[in-house]
């Protein structure tokens, strides 16, 4: 039975250490173009100041950048779906950074009265995942215009 349970935690363990190295991976990939500026001026979107300004930020204004960041999140996912993409490989991608960034903001809210380093780490990668979003709108939508001329 220990054995069982022991096997089971390492399990576990390991499935949340590849999700992780997994999901920041594709965080780090660097495209030829950045689109996600682009898309975030186009649809005024807070994420690149709130990029700017989180190193400076004090604690007690963090609430106010999630809510900045959850409505970009639900802008892009929504503009993201309507974005065709011919890349199989862009749906796990997508759904690995979707599944990352509703655990990012879990340990934002269970970190954020405990340790201030963790909160504002957190609420950095939740704004990558949305810069990376915002810059799979703009591939994506290119990709689309090209392939229809």
């Amino acid at each position: 039975m220990t054995v069982a349970i022991f096997v089971g935690t390492a399990s576990i363990v390991l499935l949340v250490y590849w999700f992780r190295y997994t999901s920041l991976l594709i965080l780090s990939t660097k495209t030829s173009q950045d689109f996600s500026f682009d898309i975030a001026h186009a649809h005024e979107l807070q994420f690149p100041e709130v990029r700017a300004s989180l190193s400076a930020l004090p604690a007690d204004r963090f609430s106010n950048l999630v809510s900045g960041i959850d409505h970009d999140y639900r802008l892009v996912s929504a503009l993201l779906r309507n974005v065709e993409s011919n890349d199989g490989g862009s749906f796990l991608e997508d759904a690995i950074l979707r599944i990352d960034y509703v655990g990012l903001k879990v340990a934002f809210q269970l970190s954020k009265p405990f340790s201030e380093t963790i909160a504002r780490h957190a609420l950095t990668e939740m704004a990558d995942v949305v810069a990376h979003f915002a810059n799979a709108v703009g591939e994506r939508s290119m990709a689309a215009d090209g392939s229809g001329a």
